[in-house]
């Protein structure tokens, strides 16, 4: 993960990871039930196709919906990668929508906290320059509510 991407896109790749690390998950588990039944060829509970398609159509359900928002968010930071996730929020399949809601909490909260920090302390710290607002430091005292704030 690399820093200068900004806290918005950490996050995104986060929630992504441990979207992913679940689908490992689940492979191992079935890796696991296969080695079992190759081991046990009296069991009646053994792998099979039917099965392994109904374990993994909802996990793939999940991956084509995460790839088709690493598409969609591609090239995006802060504010615009939030905006994109919310359009795609409001899906009208309630798996989509839990799914990217999920996720939209995760990715939100480097936001939340800037926005927190300005509305309540006063203070901008956007080092990556995801947020809305942009801050001129250089601005002199006298031109402080004229100058030193701008929209992006």
């Amino acid at each position: 993960q690399d820093p200068s991407l900004g806290l918005v896109v950490q996050g995104f790749l986060s929630a992504l990871t441990l979207e992913l690390t679940e689908y490992y998950r689940l492979v191992a588990v079935l890796e696991a039930q296969l080695s079992v039944d190759q081991c046990d060829s009296k069991s009646s509970d053994k792998l099979s196709l039917r099965r392994l398609i109904v374990w993994t159509r909802e996990p793939l359900e999940r991956l084509k919906t995460l790839a088709i928002l690493v598409d969609g968010c591609k090239g995006l930071r802060g504010g615009a990668l939030l905006s994109t996730l919310y359009t795609y929020a409001q899906h009208g399949d309630p798996e989509v929508k839990g799914l990217v809601k999920h996720i939209l909490n995760q990715v939100y909260r480097p936001i939340n906290s800037l926005l927190n920090t300005w509305i309540f302390e006063g203070q901008l710290k956007d080092q990556f320059n995801e947020f809305f607002i942009a801050a001129d430091l250089k601005t002199p005292e006298e031109r402080l509510w004229h100058s030193k704030y701008s929209i992006r």
